[in-house]
């Protein structure tokens, strides 16, 4: 008798995964419509299956004595599994196959009693078969619904025979365990492919479970027949021996079951072949349609920087601006500043300069008006102003302003933080000029835009029509014409909220050549509108009372005074000789 532990066996294991690779994308058929040819190469003809199978009956009834009647059995997967549970609930079966089979257990009650020592030990061996055949049932059954599939009473006879075969074991109280062993056997060989209507029908494969079908059915026959002759099991108690058919059929299930195993193995190497190759051509196909994406994205994205600029560059000339300009270059006005205003460690005799207070930063955070414009998360203005001493710069000549460093130390330390920052110095080298609102917010403007250039997707033809009015582009610098350039900055501004605060920062502002106050009043109330985010610094130098500024005389009641940090007359002064005798002090600009 062949087990599951044999040599020959232990490569029937993985069966149970070829399911997953062998399906099609079609539903595959088995025996279905193919009752003519295919079927009956495979299948033994179904009216010579039925005319077996009740002559098998009927050498039953006769081997048990049964008397006649009624023929009423488990013939569905159903029904069978009812009278397994029937038996391992402990319950006495109902079905209608035990009336056909009659009570035999008054036919062998006393070799029942001798063989099984006691009703618990019979009641033990009942339930250790049930369980066994309830597995085999369920591994077999998959078989059976591919073979019903096929014309003819293939699936009524296999579930009754299957019916007949339990009864009379669970009848007879077996106590030899050699049946539920052979089941647990056939039960662990059995492919476990769920479901079986989806594995690839070759015919090799039809056959070869055509053939399994078959060979349970006669291996359940014999097995009845064995439990109904006392005799024949007497002598091969015996003679140990004398051939015994189940053990044959048993071997020939072994063998079909490894067949099948073989076969199914085989499909699912060339079937992981196939999905090997198809994976590699779609892998290639895959690369080939990222690479296509990626020239296409990177020539969309070339194009729309190109149209990107396009519209920049039509604005710039309607505002008539040219970027970048030395007074907006961050670097450059910081390299004359810093030979204004060079570094000093200590007071030198000889360097007038050294004895004057320089600005640094030290001196900058610690002013309370930047600390709360800095904290403040709404629109705000901070307005720095002082005089600047003839002997505070390097040469006396010049007329930069003291507090323009801080211009310097806003703007850079914003844009180490990758936030977004317009800068405009109105005194960026050593001569000194006067700028219109139009050169300095246009400017302001186009830096704006320059770092969101997808606004003007969508407004560039607003903004130009603003920029090309008369009252836009006259130079007079009244103040219709102060409102209309700070109309252009609010639509912009409005356009860009979403992104967060907007910088400005504007250095030596008094270099205006219009009304300085009347400007400043307008950037207030600019701040104060509730479409824009924006946070702007204004420094002016007072040394000629250009940049002189009150506040207080805004007379705007919705103006909020919250939003405006002012710290005026920072004016530059000589160092207290205390001061002096401290020796280092704080540099103007990092090394």
């Amino acid at each position: 008798m062949l087990t599951a532990s044999d040599p020959g066996l232990t490569y029937i294991t993985v069966i149970s995964s070829v399911s997953l690779f062998y399906m099609e994308f079609q539903k595959p058929g088995w025996f279905e419509g193919d009752d003519t040819k295919q079927s009956r190469r495979v299948l033994p003809p179904p009216e010579k299956f039925a005319n077996d199978h009740d002559l098998f009956k009927k050498k039953l009834q006769r081997s048990l004595k049964l008397s006649n009647r009624g023929v009423q059995i488990a013939s569905n997967r159903e029904d069978l599994n009812k009278q397994i549970e029937s038996i391992q609930n402990d319950t006495e079966p109902r079905l209608a196959a035990q009336q056909i089979l009659g009570d035999t257990s008054n036919i062998h009650d006393n070799y029942t009693v001798d063989r099984q020592h006691g009703v618990k030990k019979t009641g033990r061996k009942i339930q250790t078969f049930a369980d066994a055949f309830g597995q085999f049932v369920s591994a077999y059954s998959g078989i059976i619904e591919v073979i019903a599939t096929a014309s003819g009473p293939y699936g009524e006879v296999a579930y009754q025979t299957l019916s007949i075969f339990f009864t009379v074991v669970v009848n007879k109280t077996r106590n030899d365990e050699k049946i539920a062993e052979l089941l647990d056997d056939m039960r662990k060989t059995f492919p476990k492919l769920e479901p079986w209507k989806d594995i690839y029908p070759t015919d090799n494969m039809k056959a070869l479970v055509a053939t399994a079908y078959q060979q349970v059915i006669t291996f359940c026959r014999a097995a009845s027949e064995y439990f109904t002759r006392f005799f024949k099991r007497l002598m091969m108690a015996i003679m140990p021996q004398s051939s015994m058919n189940i053990n044959e059929v048993a071997a020939q299930i072994y063998k079909t079951l490894a067949e099948i195993n073989s076969e199914g193995m085989f499909g699912l190497h060339g079937r992981t072949q196939s999905i090997q190759r198809k994976l590699t051509d779609v892998l290639a196909q895959n690369r080939s349609l990222l690479d296509e994406f990626a020239a296409y994205r990177k020539e969309v994205e070339e194009r729309v920087l190109q149209e990107d600029k396009q519209r920049l560059e039509a604005l710039r000339k309607a505002l008539r601006v040219t970027l970048p300009e030395l007074e907006t270059n961050i670097d450059d006005t910081k390299s004359f500043l810093m030979k204004v205003f060079p570094n000093t460690s200590r007071y030198v005799a000889h360097v007038p300069a050294t004895g004057y207070l320089q600005m640094n930063c030290n001196l900058l955070h610690e002013t309370t008006e930047y600390q709360e414009w800095v904290s403040s998360s709404h629109s705000c203005l901070l307005f720095l102003s002082g005089t600047t001493a003839a002997e505070g710069r390097k040469f006396r000549n010049w007329t930069h302003s003291w507090l323009s460093p801080i211009a310097i130390y806003i703007t850079q330390d914003l844009a180490r933080k990758n936030l977004p920052v317009a800068f405009f110095c109105c005194h960026p080298s050593m001569e000194s000029k006067i700028f219109s609102v139009n050169q300095i917010i246009s400017s302001v403007v186009l830096q704006i835009l320059a770092k969101e250039p997808q606004i003007l997707r969508d407004k560039a033809v607003q903004f130009l029509s603003i920029a090309q009015t008369e009252l836009y582009r006259n130079s007079e610098n009244s103040k219709q014409h102060v409102r209309a350039v700070l109309k252009l900055l609010e639509d912009v501004l409005a356009a860009v909220k979403a992104l967060g605060p907007i910088f400005i920062v504007l250095d030596r502002l008094d270099q205006y050549e219009g009304k300085f106050s009347f400007l400043m009043d307008e950037l207030v109330r600019l701040v104060g509108k509730s479409t824009c985010h924006v946070k702007l610094v204004v420094i002016a130098d007072t040394s000629l009372r250009r940049g002189e500024w009150h506040p207080e005389y805004l007379s705007d009641e919705n103006i909020d005074m919250d939003r405006i940090f002012v710290r005026q007359g920072w004016n530059q002064r000589k160092l207290t000789n205390l001061e002096l005798a401290k020796g280092e002090r704080s540099l103007t600009w990092d090394e």
